[in-house]
């Protein structure tokens, strides 16, 4: 027997390229088995419903909104509203191509920071190109 990692390189990207087959076909398939049952069963515009299909068998539809504004200018508009009142919050966040640019390019500036950055690698991906 044959243990996976023995295989040729080969046998093994199309063996990935089978499973990405089967992945797309299964989301397909199941997207479109959501979107009819959506179709058919969702009443409301936002929030939860649910739905007894059968006494062991129940549907949760959950139907979110997504708000986007003008930021510009949703924050001239809200200087009209008191603090409390206002629908924006600043979030500070880590400039991860910055970061890697002084790491890289100012090592005298990286030295500074770098006391309060960690780094976590994060998955690698791996790509097939076919012809």
């Amino acid at each position: 027997m044959t243990r996976l990692n023995e295989l040729p390189l080969d046998v093994l990207v199309n063996r990935l390229l089978i499973a990405r087959a089967n992945e797309i076909a299964a989301f397909k398939a199941r997207t479109a088995a959501e979107q009819i049952l959506i179709s058919r069963l969702a009443k409301t515009t936002e929030g939860e419903e649910r739905f007894q299909i059968t006494t062991d068998l129940e549907l949760l539809i959950s139907t979110r909104t997504y708000y986007c504004a003008d930021m510009e200018q949703l924050t001239t508009l809200s200087r009209q509203l008191p603090d409390g009142m206002r629908p924006i919050r600043l979030k500070t966040h880590l400039d991860q191509h910055f970061t890697k640019h002084l790491q890289n390019n100012e090592v005298e500036a990286w030295n500074v920071i770098a006391p309060a950055i960690t780094q976590q690698r994060l998955k690698t991906t791996l790509t097939i190109n076919t012809q």
